[in-house]
C-alpha cells in the first residue's frame, strides 16, 4: 500500500527556435503512479483529445507548432487524477482552453480562478467577460462570486454594468442573488432602484440579497423595511436578512419581536438566528432588554434537542461575552466600565446557567474551552 495522493506540476517550453512546445510533467510526490489522463491539444479550433499516461517523475510530451500556431496543451483535461494538479498556465492559455470547454465545466473554474488572480492581464479580462454570459449557471455565479475579491474602482467600473443586468435580468436565483451580493460589496449606489424592486420577488434568496444590499446602501431605509418584512412571514434567506438587520440596529423595543421568534424558529434557521441575536444582544444598549434577551436565548438553548446545534447556538453567547470583555478594556470612564460589567455579569450568570444545564459530554468540553478563553 502507497500513502499519499498524486501532485503534477506541469511546465511549459516554447521553443521559437525549434517552433515546438515541451511539457514536462512532474510527479512531486514521493512515490511515482502509473495515471492515464486525458490530453487537449489545441490549435485554436476543437480540440484533439488523446490519453496521455504518466508513468515517471518527471516527463516530457513535445507538440509542434502547426503553420505558426502555437498549441495549447491541457494535461488531465478530463480530470482523472484523484489528487492535485498545477497546471502553471498563463491567461492566454487559460483562455483558449475555456473558449474550447462548452461542456466541461471543472475547466471552465479553473479558468475563472487563474482569471481573478490574473486580473489585470487582458487574456483574464477576456474570460471574466465570457463567464458572466456562459451558458452555465454555476459559471456564472462562481465568476461573481470571484470578482467579490476585487475592490480596486477600475474592475467595479468596468463590470458593475454587467453585474447590474445579471441581478436584474438573469434566469437562474442564485445568480441574481450573487449579483446583488457582488453590487453591495461594491456599495453599487445606482442598483438602489433594482433593490427595492427587487424586494418583492418571488424568491426569498433575491429579496435576501436585495434587501442585504439596502442596508449597506441605505441603512435607515432598510431597517423599518426589515421590520415591515417581517410581518409577512417571510422565508429562507428574506427572513435571516431580516433580523440581522434588526441585530445591527440594537434598538431595546426590538426585543420583543426577538423574544417570539425564540418560540418558534426551529431546525437550521434555529442557529441562523441564534447568530442574529447574538449580534443583538451585543448591540442593545438598554440593560432590561439585555436581561430579557438572555432569557429567552437561554429558553432557545433548553428546547434544542440536536446536540451539535445547541452547541452551535452556546457558542454565540461565548461570543457576547467575548465582545463584552473588550468593551470592559475599551471603556474611557469609571461609569462606562461599571455598566459593562454589570453587563458581563448577566451575560456570565447566563453562560454559567448553561453549562451546568449541559448534558453532552462533547458540548460540555467545548464550553470549558471557552470559558478559559474568555474569563
Amino acid at each position: 500500500m502507497r500513502g499519499g495522493h498524486p501532485v503534477l506540476d506541469m511546465k511549459y517550453n516554447y521553443d521559437e527556435t525549434a517552433k515546438e512546445l515541451q511539457v514536462s510533467v512532474t510527479q512531486s510526490q514521493k512515490d511515482v503512479y502509473r495515471l492515464p489522463v486525458q490530453t487537449w491539444l489545441m490549435y485554436g479550433d476543437k480540440p484533439e483529445l488523446t490519453e496521455t499516461i504518466i508513468d515517471e517523475k518527471t516527463k516530457t510530451f513535445t507538440y509542434p507548432y502547426r503553420n505558426g500556431v502555437k498549441p495549447v496543451v491541457l494535461i488531465d483535461a478530463g480530470h482523472w487524477v484523484v489528487g492535485e494538479v498545477n497546471y502553471n498556465m498563463k491567461p492566454w492559455q487559460w483562455l483558449a482552453v475555456f473558449k474550447q470547454s462548452s461542456n466541461n465545466i471543472v475547466n471552465k473554474m479553473l479558468a475563472v480562478g487563474d482569471a481573478r488572480r490574473n486580473v489585470e492581464d487582458t487574456a483574464s479580462q477576456a474570460v471574466i467577460d465570457l463567464a458572466l454570459q456562459d451558458k452555465e449557471a454555476d459559471i456564472r455565479r462562481l465568476v461573481l462570486e470571484n470578482l467579490g475579491n476585487l475592490n480596486a474602482k477600475q474592475w467595479q467600473d468596468k463590470w458593475k454594468t454587467n453585474v447590474s443586468y445579471l441581478a436584474t435580468n438573469d434566469g437562474n436565483n442564485k445568480v441574481r442573488a450573487a449579483a446583488f451580493d457582488l453590487l453591495r460589496k461594491w456599495k453599487v449606489t445606482t442598483a438602489r432602484q433594482d433593490m427595492y424592486e427587487a424586494l418583492n420577488d418571488s424568491s426569498y434568496m433575491v429579496a435576501g440579497a436585495a434587501l442585504k444590499g439596502l442596508s449597506i446602501i441605505e441603512k435607515d431605509t432598510a431597517y423599518p423595511l426589515a421590520k415591515k418584512m417581517l410581518q409577512t412571514d417571510p422565508r429562507g434567506d428574506l427572513r435571516a436578512t431580516c433580523w440581522d438587520i434588526l441585530a445591527e440596529r440594537g434598538n431595546a423595543a426590538d426585543i420583543g419581536l426577538f423574544e417570539k421568534e425564540s418560540y418558534n424558529v426551529y431546525g437550521r434557521s434555529k442557529i441562523d438566528f441564534a447568530q442574529s441575536f447574538s449580534v443583538y444582544m451585543k448591540n442593545v444598549k438598554d440593560e432590561k432588554a439585555l436581561e430579557r434577551a438572555l432569557n429567552a436565548y437561554s429558553m432557545l438553548i433548553k428546547t434544542e434537542n440536536i446536540r451539535s446545534y445547541r452547541g452551535a447556538i452556546g457558542t454565540y453567547l461565548f461570543d457576547v461575552a467575548r465582545d463584552e470583555k473588550d468593551r470592559i478594556k475599551e471603556a474611557r470612564t469609571n461609569p462606562e466600565q461599571q455598566e459593562e460589567m454589570r453587563r458581563q455579569d448577566k451575560i456570565k450568570a447566563a453562560i454559567n446557567e448553561m453549562v451546568k444545564e449541559e448534558t453532552d459530554e462533547d458540548n460540555k468540553k467545548q464550553y470549558d474551552r471557552y470559558m478559559s478563553m474568555v474569563f
